[in-house]
């Protein structure tokens, strides 16, 4: 067990040593921190699975939405650690748990794929459809390392169109969102850079989600694990009680 890192935080003692039904809107969000950091120190993180690749993270194939693409290589990240830039640069082959994902309502879906465009961000002064009132999209990421760190990561989506020069269509040929090379920000998260993610308007959801990604991650480890079944599945019991205390359905 994680110690809480404040003795103050009865919400949070009790939501973590199971002692009580927690109402979530009654948890601040200095005590989400502690409960965050308590229920990632939960998890046997060295082979669980689910874990990706900043890549596999971020990209689309557009299946079910539009698609995101990064062109290229993905530019070497050095973390912001504690409002410093770190000496080392983010290893290109790291995995990550992703925890919660801001921003991603933005995107477009659903289908006929023609509508993508036409649901896209506009800019307000240039509502009608046209390449020049299309608006990027910002996302975040929350990620959890597999040494037991939080990161944020924030990238500027780009929207990209290919035009059929033959055809008299109103929407182009192909439509999708590509990464800005330049927008990559690393962040590995201290209890105040953590705070003022979980402040963001759009980010209300994330405790919530991070404990579903986490038992969802669980609950696929146990399924394909040879060994340690016991003990990862006493680990998805915890992470289930913590979702089940805040009236949260466990995976």
């Amino acid at each position: 067990m994680v110690a809480i890192r404040s003795a103050t935080d009865h919400n949070a003692v009790d939501f973590v040593t199971g002692k009580t039904k927690v109402d979530p809107e009654a948890i601040s969000t200095e005590e989400w921190v502690s409960i965050l950091r308590a229920a990632a120190g939960e998890l046997p993180i060295n082979y669980m699975r689910g874990l990706k690749s900043m890549r596999q993270i971020l990209q689309c194939d557009g299946r079910y939405s539009v698609a995101r693409k990064i062109d290229g290589n993905l530019p070497l990240m050095r973390a912001v650690v504690d409002g410093e830039v770190a000496q080392t640069f983010m290893r290109p082959n790291a995995v990550f748990l992703s925890c919660a994902d801001i921003g991603y309502n933005l995107f477009p879906s659903g289908t006929p794929s023609y509508e993508l465009y036409q649901k896209a961000p506009r800019a307000p002064d240039k509502p009608s459809l046209g390449d020049d009132g299309l608006l990027p999209i910002k996302t975040g990421h929350i990620l959890l390392s597999r040494d037991g760190k939080f990161y944020h990561l924030s990238v500027l989506w780009l929207p990209k169109t290919t035009w059929d020069e033959r055809s008299m269509s109103s929407t182009p040929a192909s439509f999708w969102y590509e990464a800005d090379s330049h927008s990559f920000q690393l962040i590995e998260l201290n209890d105040m850079d953590f705070h003022r993610v979980l402040e963001t308007e759009q980010s209300s959801r994330i405790p919530h989600i991070t404990l579903h990604r986490f038992s969802s991650a669980l609950a696929e480890t146990i399924g394909d694990l040879h060994g340690q079944y016991e003990y990862v599945l006493k680990k998805g019991q915890t992470i289930n009680g913590y979702l089940t205390r805040i009236g949260e359905p466990p995976c």
